[in-house]
């Protein structure tokens, strides 16, 4: 992947790549979640279905993450007005709350560092990284466009990373 003439070869076990970013719960410093588990996935665009389904899904597991001491983030390329939008038009239809901030990557430095872009449609690709409490990435995973991670997969890969 190439991002600003720099090869990024993400690789488990090292380093994930660090970013700051704007986020509907306010600025999102990945240094600042130093010390805690961190599962960032990413979803194509707000608002749609397979999207919609993806996120609801990671909501209706957020105090499954909370107990595991886990912070949950999310990220597209959407804006942060698309984003509120969005979160609350999932809460009236519904009755759905994100506890968790989705980031705003209308610059698409994130989705790079990650290899989530989508140069060709400027969207975001699926993925799910888990990042370790000394910053180093765990697992990562890339799914197909209309395919949405299992977040009990999610979750067991999840537990079974905490036991080593």
């Amino acid at each position: 992947m190439m991002v600003q003439d720099k090869i990024i070869r993400l690789e488990l076990g090292k380093e994930a790549p660090e970013f700051q970013a704007q986020s509907t719960s306010g600025p999102v410093w990945l240094k600042e979640l130093a010390g805690t588990w961190v599962v960032l996935f990413s979803y194509v665009k707000d608002a749609t279905s397979i999207c919609t389904t993806q996120c609801v899904s990671f909501a209706e597991h957020q105090d499954v993450f909370k107990a595991l001491g886990v912070r949950l983030l999310g990220l597209s390329v959407d804006s942060l007005e698309s984003h509120r939008n969005w979160l609350a038009k999932l809460e009236k239809d519904l009755g759905t709350k994100l506890d968790f901030p989705l980031i705003a990557d209308v610059d698409k430095n994130v989705a790079r560092l990650y290899g989530l872009l989508d140069e060709e449609r400027g969207t975001t690709v699926r993925g799910v990284f888990i990042i370790d409490p000394k910053s180093k990435l765990k697992f990562v995973a890339y799914y197909p466009a209309r395919i949405a991670p299992n977040v009990e997969e999610v979750l067991r890969v999840l537990r079974e990373l905490k036991k080593i």
